[in-house]
């Protein structure tokens, strides 16, 4: 169990720094998943393209995903100048509201790396994860896994479609591939 003391206002201003890395959707929850990593009176969020941290009373290490604007959301409607958040196995409680979370303890410290994308991250960057060293279980965590396999049906639909507008200039599957796999992977042996 982790427990995060915070003050409303400090915490409120932090999560609006992210604000310009947000799609600007008007009328519809933002579902972009962010991570909170606790170490030492410390706090850090991660979204895709930003990072940032503040200092508050911590007891116990931790990370965690979870919906960014239920967070937000629910730290804005809090009553009180303290926010007390506590961190359990695959739940956080903010006050008297509790949301489900992906946790995992320092203890297993496996899949505990932020991973770095860009704001305006595509399929070329997803496609690489695993390249840059990311473990499927990181991948998961982060609530890529989806995105990341759809990139590849993707990838591989635009090949199909490359050789079907190709091959009558004798452009074989495995050239297109190979072209593919060089630009994606460009230093892959």
């Amino acid at each position: 169990m982790v427990k995060i003391e915070a003050n409303k206002t400090k915490l409120l201003e932090t999560l609006k720094k992210f604000k310009p890395a947000l799609p600007n959707v008007r009328r519809q929850p933002i579902y972009i998943t962010c991570e909170l990593t606790v170490i030492d009176s410390n706090i850090t969020f991660t979204i895709p393209g930003v990072q940032i941290s503040m200092s508050c009373k911590t007891l116990g290490t931790c990370k965690c995903t979870f919906t960014f604007s239920h967070f937000y959301q629910i730290i804005n409607d809090f009553k009180g100048k303290i926010v007390d958040i506590t961190i359990k196995n695959e739940n956080m409680q903010i006050g008297g509201v509790s949301i489900d979370v992906k946790t995992t303890f320092f203890k297993d410290d496996n899949i505990l790396r932020t991973i770095n994308l860009p704001i305006d991250y595509q399929d070329i960057d997803l496609l690489r994860l695993e390249r840059d060293g990311y473990t499927w279980q990181e991948i998961t965590f982060n609530n890529l896994a989806g995105k990341v396999v759809t990139a590849e049906s993707r990838l591989k639909r635009n090949i199909a479609g490359a050789y079907k507008c190709l091959k009558g200039y004798r452009v074989s599957r495995e050239e297109i591939i190979k072209m593919a796999e060089a630009k994606i992977f460009p230093n892959k042996n």
